[in-house]
């Protein structure tokens, strides 16, 4: 899942040929680090709230971890995934999506958290990363 920043591609526009300066591109992986904090945390929250049947010990959120900053075509990119002891990344895409087995549909109870813990997130997520580019413009004069 992808969020993107709306708003802001007049001003990439203005900037690209800031793209090589080293206080603009501080500026830019603080900001896709920092908004992949807000958007981890976000989720965390959503998935502790959910309904525990007992069962739930609460390793999906515990094992949340963001990937090294990578970049492509596109732009910067942070992922969000599941690693630790428990291996959650294994089950995590069932209790989100739910599944089907034996021609019967189960939805667990955390059914949909991941998603609304990045609704949840995405406004603070766009003022945060918004700010944090117009800092390093600010910077640069």
């Amino acid at each position: 899942m992808y969020m993107k920043v709306e708003g802001l591609d007049d001003l990439m526009k203005q900037f690209e040929n800031l793209e090589s300066n080293p206080v603009f591109q501080k500026a830019v992986l603080d900001a896709v680090n920092g908004g992949a904090k807000i958007v981890a945390k976000s989720v965390e929250k959503s998935l502790k709230s959910s309904p525990n049947k007992g069962y739930s010990k609460g390793y999906t959120a515990k094992e949340i971890k963001i990937s090294k900053l990578t970049r492509n075509s596109k732009g910067y990119f942070a992922k969000i995934n599941w690693k630790g002891p428990h291996e959650r990344y294994r089950i995590v895409h069932l209790n989100e999506w739910g599944y089907s087995k034996n021609g019967k549909t189960y939805t667990p109870p955390m059914h949909g958290r991941i998603s609304l813990g990045v609704k949840n997130a995405e406004k603070e997520y766009s003022e945060y990363v918004k700010a944090k580019i117009m800092e390093g413009v600010n910077k640069i004069g």
